[in-house]
């Protein structure tokens, strides 16, 4: 994000606020978070070491997500507005195969799900991102 778009954003923030700030008899979003979609390695890694953050990590297939709390109050009313930022999980974890698994055929009422090979594969992640563990996980591709 260049730094007008930061601007941007922060202006849009900041309309909606007053909206809301003007119109208080208005039913306001249920669900305060925001998502930013495919960042790059360099930007999980700036929002990893950003002090004082709780952060929360999840892998899912091939997606690494980056999620964050930012707390407000109004008064004695307290939250927190969460904050996700999806990367893909090759710009921060080194993907390798460890071997394959052959899943038979399945029948399933009306279908027939064919055979397939899955990999194996163990995600190994850089210091700042890694897990506590090696996750291992299985990718399907069709025979």
């Amino acid at each position: 994000m260049t730094n007008s778009e930061s601007l941007e954003f922060c202006a849009a923030l900041r309309a909606v606020a007053a909206f809301f700030e003007q119109h208080p008899t208005l039913p306001t979003p249920d669900i305060p978070f925001f998502y930013k979609y495919n960042v790059e390695a360099e930007t999980l890694r700036e929002v990893a070491l950003i002090p004082g953050l709780h952060r929360e990590k999840e892998y899912s297939g091939d997606s690494f997500y980056l999620r964050t709390e930012i707390p407000w109050s109004v008064g004695e009313t307290v939250g927190t507005v969460r904050l996700t930022f999806h990367g893909d999980r090759v710009k921060v974890c080194k993907r390798k195969v460890t071997g394959t698994r052959i899943v038979p055929e399945q029948y399933i009422p009306g279908y027939t799900r064919p055979a397939s090979t899955e990999e194996v594969v163990e995600w190994e992640c850089e210091p700042l991102l890694a897990p506590s563990h090696v996750e291992e996980t299985v990718e399907t591709t069709s025979e």
